[in-house]
C-alpha cells in the first residue's frame, strides 16, 4: 500500500506594487500665414518690398510647455508674445522679411519655422515645425525704341538715296523688377536684307538698358521708289527662371529721296528739266548773311560804352532743292550772354529767305573798354532728318559808330513780322531833347534797305548808308520808306 503524503502548507499572498505615475504627454502644433507689403505702392513685387509672417503655436498636449522660442531660414527674428503655454492654449507669433533682388528674381519665398519647448513635466524637450512658400506674379517687363541714321552718303547731300548706307540703333529697357538675359532684337526687315543685329550686353537689370545696333543696310531701288523704308522691331529676353518676356513693337519710317520719272535720283541744276543744265543729285543747302541791325547810343557821344545796345540781323535763305524747317541761328557768342534770336518763319521752301534778328545785346564795362569782338553764326534747319548748316558768317562792331553825331540819338523796335514794318515807340521818340526835335531838316533821299531792316545811330543811317541829323519818328515799309521829321505832315 501506498504511502499517503502530507499536506502542503499553502502560502501567503503577495502584496501587489503600485506603478509609478507617468508624466504627461506635452505636443505643439505650428501655422503660418503671410502677407505681401507694396512697400513702394508701384502695384508690382520688385525688391524692398515686404512679406510679413505670421504663426500661431498651440498647446496640443496635456502638460505645460516653459522655454517657448521660434526660428525660421529667410523669416527674419520671429518674436512671440510669451514663452509658456497651458494646455489648450496658443500664442501669436511675427516676423518680416524685406525681399532682395534674388527673392524678386526667383519669384517666390520658401522658408520652415521650428518651434521648440519644454515639458514642464518631465523636462523632455518638445517641438513642431511647420514649411511655406510664398509666390508672386512675375514683375518683368521690357520696353523698345528704335532710331535709324544715315551712315554712307557717297552723293554727299545729305539724304538718304539709293545706294546710301542706314544703322538702325535700338534702345531696350528693362523697365521690371527681375533681371532679365538672353536679350535680342527682332526685325523682319533687316533680317530680310542680311543685316544682323548686335547688343552692347544681353543681360539687364532693373531700370537699366542696352543698345543694340545693326550693320549698316543699303537703301534699294525698291525702298527708293516707294519714298521710305519701314522697320518694324521687337525685343525679346528671358527671366533668370526661364520665362520668355516680349516688349512693345516699334516702327520707325525713314523718308528717302524719291527717284524722278527716268527712274534716277539726279535732278537739273537748272531746275527746268531742260537739256543744257548741269544734272546733279537733290540736295539740301543754306545760304546765310549777317549785319547789324541797330544800335542805342544812349549818351549821343557817337561810342558804344556801357550801357549801349546792338542789335544783329541774319539772313537765311534756302539755296538748295528740298524745304527745310526747324530754322533758327546757331550763335555761340550771344547764346552764351543769354541773348535770343528771333527768326520771322521757320521753314523755307527752296529759294526762300527768312530775316531773324538778335535782341539787344547790352555792353559791359568791358565790353566798352576792350570793344564786343566779332560775332560768328551759322544758319541750321533740319531736311529730311538730316541736319543742315549754312556758311559760317562773322561781322564787327567798331567802337566808334562812323558818321555819327552827338546830338541824335534814336533807338529802333523790334522788327513786326505781322505787317511789315517796324517804327520807333514813343520811349525812344520822347527820349529826344526839344533841340533834336527842331534842329535839321530832311531832304528827299532814295535808299535801298537791305531785307527791310532799318539800324539808326547817331545820325547814321545803317542799312542805307543815310545821315540823319534828328529823328522823331522812322516807319519803313517793305519797299517804300516813309520818314516822318518834325512839323512834316509827309
Amino acid at each position: 500500500p501506498t504511502t499517503p503524503t502530507k499536506p502542503t502548507t499553502p502560502t501567503k499572498p503577495t502584496t501587489p506594487t503600485k506603478p509609478k505615475p507617468s508624466p504627461g504627454r506635452a505636443s505643439l502644433s505650428l501655422s503660418v500665414s503671410s502677407t505681401q507689403v507694396d512697400v513702394n505702392r508701384n502695384g508690382r513685387r520688385d525688391a524692398g518690398d515686404r512679406i510679413d509672417f505670421r504663426y500661431r503655436l498651440t498647446n496640443t498636449g496635456a502638460v505645460r510647455v516653459t522655454g517657448l522660442r521660434l526660428s525660421g531660414a529667410a523669416t527674419g527674428a520671429i518674436t512671440c508674445a510669451t514663452s509658456t503655454l497651458a494646455p489648450g492654449s496658443q500664442v501669436s507669433c511675427q516676423s518680416s522679411h524685406t525681399l532682395s533682388q534674388s527673392d524678386i528674381n526667383r519669384g517666390r519665398l520658401s522658408s520652415t519655422a521650428t518651434a521648440k519647448g519644454v515639458n514642464s513635466a518631465s523636462g523632455a524637450s518638445v517641438g513642431a515645425s511647420r514649411s511655406s512658400t510664398v509666390r508672386w506674379s512675375s514683375a518683368a517687363r521690357l520696353a523698345l525704341s528704335q532710331t535709324a541714321q544715315l551712315t554712307s552718303d557717297p552723293g554727299g547731300d545729305g539724304l538718304p538715296n539709293e545706294g546710301d548706307a542706314v544703322t538702325y540703333r535700338f534702345t531696350v529697357t528693362n523697365t521690371g523688377a527681375v533681371v532679365l538675359r538672353s536679350v535680342r532684337v527682332n526685325n523682319a526687315l533687316l533680317k530680310r536684307l542680311g543685316s544682323t543685329i548686335s547688343c552692347a550686353s544681353t543681360t539687364v537689370a532693373p531700370k537699366s538698358s542696352t543698345t543694340c545696333v545693326s550693320t549698316p543696310l543699303r537703301i534699294t531701288r525698291t525702298q527708293a521708289m516707294a519714298g521710305k523704308t519701314v522697320s518694324k522691331a521687337g525685343a525679346s529676353a528671358l527671366t533668370l527662371s526661364g520665362e520668355v518676356v516680349r516688349s512693345n513693337s516699334t516702327q520707325t519710317t525713314l523718308t528717302v529721296l524719291k527717284p524722278n520719272a527716268s527712274g534716277s535720283n539726279w535732278i537739273r541744276r537748272d531746275g527746268n528739266g531742260g537739256s543744257g543744265g548741269k544734272s546733279r543729285r537733290a540736295f539740301a543747302k543754306l545760304s546765310m548773311t549777317q549785319s547789324l541791325h541797330s544800335v542805342v547810343d544812349n549818351n549821343k557821344n557817337a561810342v558804344l560804352d556801357r550801357g549801349d545796345s546792338v542789335r544783329y540781323a541774319f539772313t537765311i535763305t534756302n539755296v538748295g532743292s528740298v524745304p527745310v524747317s526747324g530754322i533758327r541761328v546757331a550763335d555761340t557768342k550771344l547764346a552764351k550772354l543769354k541773348v535770343n534770336i528771333r527768326c520771322a518763319s521757320v521753314t523755307l521752301a527752296p529759294g526762300q529767305s527768312t530775316a531773324c534778328v538778335s535782341a539787344p545785346l547790352v555792353l559791359t564795362d568791358f565790353q566798352a573798354r576792350a570793344g564786343i569782338g566779332a560775332n560768328f553764326a551759322t544758319g541750321q534747319g533740319t531736311a529730311l532728318g538730316v541736319i543742315v548748316k549754312s556758311n559760317l558768317t562773322s561781322m564787327s562792331v567798331p567802337k566808334r559808330i562812323a558818321g555819327a553825331q552827338p546830338a541824335v540819338a534814336a533807338a529802333v523796335a523790334p522788327l513786326d513780322f505781322g505787317e511789315g514794318l517796324f517804327s520807333a515807340g514813343p520811349s525812344e521818340v520822347s527820349a529826344l531833347s526839344d533841340a533834336d526835335r527842331t534842329a535839321a531838316s530832311l531832304t528827299k533821299t532814295k535808299t535801298n534797305f537791305d531785307s527791310g531792316t532799318l539800324g539808326m545811330l547817331g545820325g547814321g543811317l545803317l542799312a542805307g548808308g543815310l545821315l540823319l541829323a534828328s529823328v522823331t519818328k522812322v516807319v519803313v515799309k517793305r519797299r517804300k520808306p516813309v520818314i516822318h521829321l518834325p512839323g512834316s505832315d509827309s
